[in-house]
């Protein structure tokens, strides 16, 4: 689940669906009904959108089905209904800019992650294009391609508020060792922004996100809460919030989070593995996993390892599902199911990529010095 970054430039940047749960059923493969009787899945036919002429409007179109999904909790037929709206221009070599950034945005969201790339790699030819730089900063956080990342935030230097580049830069260096310097960075420029400014609940959100990597708690809650106070529809910040609050003996303040609202997969499965879900909750996530499984998604395999590992007590699927994700994105919560996965398997050599990642970066949330020192005293 990667952030949604909504910034007042214009548009919503670096949006992605929120998690549909991946395969990993014990039999890959695909299902076979038993019987012509059997119902595999119940499908709910959605109006084709109409396809605008105009590349421009088009985009436009494309934008408001995105960020609708992302609100929605990460319907992914939105998704194809955005495609589909593109679809005239999606082929093309060199379509118009809005289109290409909304392609991109929408390759990103499935992780095709190379093809992401190419679109904003071409996008961000033209300097003064700040939400290519923005999203491909994104993008290149996810691949661990950090000098990258920070080289297409400095680019944004005199064109964009100071706490527009700070926060860009932030994730980067936080996950190379620098979480109390980025942190400090982050306070000075929400200093020096505006209370009403709509750039806050995101720094915040960063704030929140780096403080937690120093092993600060208390301060991660508070800036998460600030976040979600401005802008409530933050399912990053919730899903990170209630994590947070489990880990620091606060489960009980987990359920008012979540309660009255419809839940992504995120939401839901960060409410299940904080012990303080109804039945209600944890069946209702039971029956999408069962229904992912049977659809065959292959998107969002983090959190299918959580899930297999949290709550299935599958460790093998678990392991298996998190060296898989580990192989095709980088993030810190990556790192950590696979950290954890290999630890409950006692299997150190399945978590050397994570373990290099460590090393390489010099990443020191303490959780995660703390899994690596188990890791490499296993026997």
């Amino acid at each position: 689940m990667q952030r949604n970054a909504a910034i007042a430039l214009g548009a919503t940047l670096s949006v992605t669906a929120a998690v549909v749960l991946a395969p990993g059923g014990r039999t890959p493969g695909r299902v076979a009904p038993a019987s012509d009787a059997e119902v595999v899945a119940r499908v709910t036919p959605r109006r084709a959108p109409d396809v605008p002429r105009d590349a421009e409007a088009a985009a436009a179109e494309a934008q408001r089905l995105v960020t609708r999904a992302r609100r929605e909790g990460g319907d992914v037929r939105l998704l194809g209904q955005a495609q589909v709206v593109l679809a005239p221009w999606w082929s093309e070599a060199a379509p118009p800019p809005a289109v290409r950034l909304m392609r991109a945005t929408i390759k990103q969201s499935l992780h095709d992650f190379d093809g992401a790339l190419a679109d904003l790699d071409a996008l961000s030819a033209d300097v003064t294009d700040v939400q290519a730089q923005l999203t491909r900063a994104t993008v290149l956080t996810v691949l661990a391609r950090y000098d990258e990342a920070l080289a297409a935030c400095e680019r944004l230097k005199g064109q964009v508020d100071v706490v527009v580049v700070v926060t860009c830069q932030a994730p980067p260096w936080a996950i190379r060792g620098k979480a109390d310097e980025v942190a400090a960075g982050l306070e000075r420029a929400l200093t020096a922004t505006p209370k009403a400014s709509p750039l806050r609940p995101w720094a915040l959100s960063v704030l929140g996100e780096v403080r937690w990597f120093s092993g600060d708690g208390a301060g991660a809650a508070a800036a998460l809460r600030e976040a979600l106070a401005l802008d409530d529809t933050d399912r990053y910040s919730r899903v990170l919030l209630a994590e947070v609050l489990v880990a620091t003996g606060r489960a009980a303040e987990v359920p008012p989070l979540f309660a009255g609202r419809p839940l992504s997969d995120a939401e839901l499965l960060a409410f299940v593995e904080s012990g303080a879900a109804p039945r209600e909750a944890r069946a209702e996530l039971a029956g999408r996993v069962e229904a992912s499984r049977r659809r065959q998604d292959g998107v969002h395999r983090r959190e299918e390892a959580r899930y297999a590992l949290a709550v299935e007590g599958d460790v093998a699927l678990a392991r298996a599902l998190a060296v898989e994700n580990f192989a095709v994105q980088r993030e810190p919560a990556d790192a950590r199911v696979l950290l954890e996965a290999a630890l409950a398997a006692r299997d150190a050599d399945s978590a050397r990529p994570a373990l290099e990642w460590l090393a390489r970066t010099g990443f020191s949330d303490p959780r995660f010095v703390a899994l690596g020192r188990a890791l490499r005293a296993l026997p």
